[in-house]
Formats: structure tokens, sequence, C-alpha cells
């Protein structure tokens, strides 16, 4: 006697009104590989930050790895360089620089003694943009 074959039946997500709105402007299959959460703040404020544009590319990169508070982002180098389309060296200067102004700082990851990626902690960046305090009005200069 053949086995019936089971299917197992997902309950739909419910969505955010804001992500169908998102899925609007730009398209379902854009939205479908997800979305990075980008202060204002830091988009509007990279001259007051003093950041190039390789360290500003580098920390979005690092911002689109960190999901959850508790877990630090940890891509490697090689990764962020490859999807910037800069050489390796560029973007582990970018990552010095950032660590030498206090945006981030490297912790080390180990498995079964061996190293693994460093996790990036990003509590320096979250600091400096907190501590410029603008309105919102001086956003629209």
């Amino acid at each position: 006697m053949a086995k019936k074959k089971r299917t197992i039946r997902r309950r739909a997500a419910k969505r955010h009104p804001a992500d169908s709105k998102a899925i609007a402007r730009w398209g379902e299959h854009v939205m479908r590989s997800g979305f990075t959460i980008v202060p204002n703040s830091f988009l509007y404020n990279q001259d007051r930050l003093k950041l190039t544009p390789n360290e500003f590319n580098v920390l979005l990169h690092l911002m689109s790895f960190w999901w959850e508070k508790e877990r630090l982002p940890y891509p490697s180098k090689t990764l962020i360089a490859s999807r910037m389309r800069k050489n390796n060296r560029t973007v582990q200067r970018a990552f010095a620089q950032l660590e030498a102004k206090g945006y981030l700082s490297r912790q080390l990851r180990y498995s079964k003694g061996n190293r693994r990626t460093s996790g990036y902690d990003l509590q320096g960046l979250v600091s400096r943009i907190e501590a410029i305090r603008l309105n919102y009005a001086d956003y629209r200069e």
C-alpha cells in the first residue's frame, strides 16, 4: 500500500501595513530579499560623523547583518568587499578606520578552538548618533 503524501500547510504571516507600502514602491520580487533598517539620523549625518564613502558603505553592510541587538553581526570582510566591488585591502582599511574612530569594536569568535569571522559591536556608532541629538527640522536643511 502506497503511503499518502503529507503536506504541511503554513499560515500566511500577517503583513504590517508598511510592508504593503514598501512592496507597492519596490515590487514583490525586490522586497522578497528583505530590507535593512537604517536610521535617518545615520544617513543625514555622514558629514558630522566624518565617515568616508567606504566607511559609510561598510557600516551599511554591517547593519544589514544586525538583526537582533544581542547578536553581533559577523560577516566576513571578503563578503563585504565583493558586495562593494572593492578589493579586500580597501575594506580592511575601512574596518580599521572605523575601529580607530570608535564606531565599532571587533569581538573575536571561536568554535572548537578555531577562529571564525569576527563579530562587530556597533554600540560606538549608536552612541555617536544619539549624541548628535538634532531635531527633525534640522534634517530639512
